[in-house]
């Protein structure tokens, strides 16, 4: 009898009815086989109202016997039919060895032999056995590394099992005769990662070489591409994955050469297509790939709808973005690229502004990016339009695309709109703008302008006067004067408003096509600071200042001599005046210009002041001074006119000079009032010759005046020449009165002649 006992003490605890208590039953061995009976249960209690059912029982068989079985063996590829034949190879023969004995087996092994009919052995292959417990169970492998017929396989364990020995050894061996080990065929082929055969240069191609099971091993691969060239040099292993862009574009053939153990081989063709991959890359707005069968390159070209001009979208829907696509060869080559298709996935949160409903959003077509003309998409491109927000498009020609969708206008708001006058009759529009302004479909503000005579009663009534969108198309559809960019705060009106003339403008924002946002514009206020009309300002002012003065100085300052080494530079110019009243508009403001003609009537508008916006303050003197250390033109001899010209409050200046408001400045020379010790005294005159100042300036003529002397050669060549031609033109003169009386006496003789002719 063996026993083991484990104390419990259960008191305390709460426990009975639906509630269980369980414990481990203490360890129990015993070192002799046989049938033995198991109790257990509570075998000493108090207070038990049952004992009789504190104790159970179990049968127990305690058994030491080995028995390992041999269960059988059958070819590898084929275990399902035991008439299957057997082929060369590696692990051809699959033999299965069971634990059905009691005991753990340690340490043993199992053999393989294959001889032929007449006992000559062919092979022997031992393989050991791990551990195995009762009903376990392990499968041995075994190479078929010969050929032949008719051959016997014995399969055995040994008998001897350690510490126990077999109790049925018949059952350690199983045996088969009439075997014929045969080489199986390879039955090549293979399997690719795309079954189109069709590779673009950014994937990477798998292929894997199938090979019957019954192929004799171990196999040998080679890949080749294209006849003679390795597909991945050194590389003979069953699966091969290569980079696509690592070859040409175009057609290639793939072989596959498997090699068995046998040293037999078989091939194996594959025709592969490589496409030219494209990126197309927009970050989380869009990504795709593009196809073609030539190089090329990505064309892609974006832009918001044109400024000012209707696409005529209709049914509530605007253009939202334009999207170029195109593949082009590049710039290295000219040959086409042969666009095979693009397929590109927009994300439209990403791509179009928070505002717009994705389910509003819809693809045209464009035949360029400059023109408003679209089509719908048609064969062969696709679109499609999913619920996630995202749209997939596959274009098989380069293409434009215009994105529309339902445009909800920005939210902005116009505050504090007021006009300001400018000089000459003109006025500015300026105002605040907060929300939205960064709005990429926000083109700009849009002016709208009425010019109408003063008292009159036509002006842009208050926003509040009415909500509804015609009531302000009629004010807005003909006075539309411009627009202006939508960073700007203010607008100036380049038209000059006439005297009598007031105006009244309105602001509103403006989408891309140029459309206002009547629900958000503004007007301006008139002059009571509602709205109403503003009048411009462009009459010059006309003021006169008193006692205008200019006076210039010699400082005679020997500081100022160091600094500029001439005495000319050391004069003082000092201009002072009365300032006049301001006009009732507003403060004038004053320039100071400096001329060196007559300025009455000169119009000044092309010269700089010397002095400008010069503020007064009435009934005050005011002061221009200057020096010639900071001026050079300040010199002796200097004529200046000193000339104030009015600006008013709004910016009219009156360029034509005003009699009153100029003054002239002579610089007179004062140094040597200053300097008259330095005139030296004069010499006196030396005694003339011969005491006559007539004969003595007669000799210094001849010595030092030159304009004398040439006017003393002068006199003295006409002498001679009288002297020298007066006997010439005497003799002539004799001469021609004998002349003259020989033609008198001879005409008297003619005539007395004719005289007697006649007479006789």
């Amino acid at each position: 009898m063996a026993e083991s006992y484990t104390d419990v003490d259960l008191t305390g605890y709460n426990w009975g009815g639906l509630t269980q208590l369980s414990r481990d039953l203490p360890t129990f061995s015993h070192d002799e086989p046989g049938r033995y009976l198991l109790e257990f249960g509570i075998f000493n209690s108090s207070g038990d109202l049952v004992p009789t059912n504190n104790v159970d029982s179990v049968h127990l068989r305690l058994d030491d016997t080995s028995d390992l079985v041999v269960m059988g063996f059958m070819p590898t590829h084929n275990t399902q039919d035991p008439t299957a034949p057997y082929y060369y190879g590696n692990d051809a023969v699959a033999a299965v060895v069971e634990n059905q004995g009691n005991t753990t087996i340690t340490g043993s092994s199992m053999t393989m032999t294959v001889s032929d009919v007449l006992g000559n052995l062919d092979t022997q292959q031992t393989c050991s056995l791990p551990t195995l417990t009762p009903g376990a169970s392990h499968q041995c492998l075994f190479d078929l590394d010969f050929t032949g017929v008719d051959r016997r396989i014995s399969v055995t364990i040994p008998i001897d099992l350690g510490l126990w020995n077999d109790v049925n050894p018949e059952d350690n061996e199983v045996t088969q005769s009439g075997v014929d080990i045969e080489v199986g065929p390879i039955r090549a082929s293979i399997s690719q990662s795309n079954s189109n055969g069709i590779y673009t240069t950014a994937e990477t191609m798998t292929l894997v070489a199938r090979t019957a099971e019954t192929a004799a091993g171990p196999l040998n691969y080679t890949w080749k591409i294209d006849g003679v060239f390795d597909l991945l040099p050194g590389w003979h292993g069953a699966v091969v994955e290569v980079p696509v862009a690592n070859y040409d574009l175009g057609q290639h053939t793939i072989a596959l050469i498997v090699r068995d153990g046998m040293g037999y081989s078989e091939s194996e063709f594959l025709t592969i297509t490589i496409l030219h991959h494209t990126d197309i890359d927009g970050g989380a707005a869009y990504t795709g790939e593009g196809l073609s069968v030539n190089e090329a390159v990505l064309v892609h070209e974006e832009s918001l709808p044109l400024l000012g001009l209707n696409y005529g979208i209709g049914n509530g829907k605007a253009p939202l973005m334009i999207h170029s696509f195109g593949l082009e060869a590049p710039a290295s080559s000219d040959e086409d690229v042969e666009l095979i298709e693009m397929d590109i996935q927009f994300n439209l949160s990403e791509l179009l502004p928070a505002n717009i409903n994705p389910e509003t959003v819809e693809l045209r077509f464009l035949p360029a990016m400059n023109s408003t003309t679209w089509g719908f998409v048609a064969p062969p491109n696709e679109v499609t339009v999913h619920d996630d927000g995202t749209i997939d498009v596959t274009l098989r020609e380069n293409a434009i695309l215009l994105f529309i969708g339902v445009l909800p206008m920005p939210e902005v708001n116009l505050e504090d709109v007021r006009l300001e006058r400018r000089p000459e009759g003109h006025l500015e529009v300026l105002w605040n703008a907060t929300g939205d302004v960064e709005n990429p479909y926000l083109s700009g503000w849009n002016i709208y302008k009425l010019a109408v005579p003063v008292g009159s009663s036509t002006y842009f009534p208050s926003p509040e006067a009415s909500s509804n969108p015609s009531f302000w198309e009629d004010f807005t559809e003909s006075t539309f004067v411009a627009t202006t960019d939508i960073s700007n705060d203010r607008w100036y009106d380049d038209e000059p408003l006439p005297t009598g003339t007031c105006a009244s403008y309105l602001v509103a924002p403006a989408n891309r096509a140029g459309d206002p946002d009547l629900f958000r514009l503004n007007v301006t206020d008139g002059e009571q600071g509602v709205p109403g009309l503003f009048c411009a300002d462009a009459i010059p002012p006309v003021l006169t200042v008193s006692n205008l003065r200019a006076t210039s100085t010699f400082s005679n300052d020997t500081s100022c001599h160091e600094r500029t080494g001439n005495w000319d530079r050391c004069y003082d110019v000092r201009v002072s005046w009365i300032w006049p009243d301001h006009e009732p508009e507003g403060e004038v403001s004053w320039d100071l210009y400096r001329v060196e003609v007559n300025p009455n009537g000169l119009d000044l508008r092309a010269l700089m002041p010397i002095e400008s916006n010069m503020q007064a303050v009435p009934g005050e003197e005011g002061v221009f001074t200057t020096n010639g250390t900071q001026d050079e033109s300040i010199r002796p001899y200097r004529v200046f006119y000193y000339v104030l010209t009015p600006t008013d409050a709004v910016g009219n200046d009156n360029p034509v000079v005003i009699a009153q408001n100029s003054v002239r400045l002579y610089i007179e020379d004062q140094w040597w009032a200053y300097n008259q010790h330095l005139i030296p005294e004069p010499e006196p005159e030396p005694e003339p010759p011969l005491g006559s100042p007539w004969v003595g300036k007669f000799v210094d003529g001849m010595s030092n005046d030159s304009l004398f002397q040439t006017a003393l050669g002068v006199l003295l060549l006409v002498f001679v020449m009288v002297a020298i031609g007066l006997p010439v033109l005497n003799r002539r003169h004799r001469r021609l009165k004998r002349i003259v009386a020989a033609r008198i006496r001879q005409q008297e003789t003619q005539n007395v002649a004719e005289e007697f002719d006649d007479f006789f």
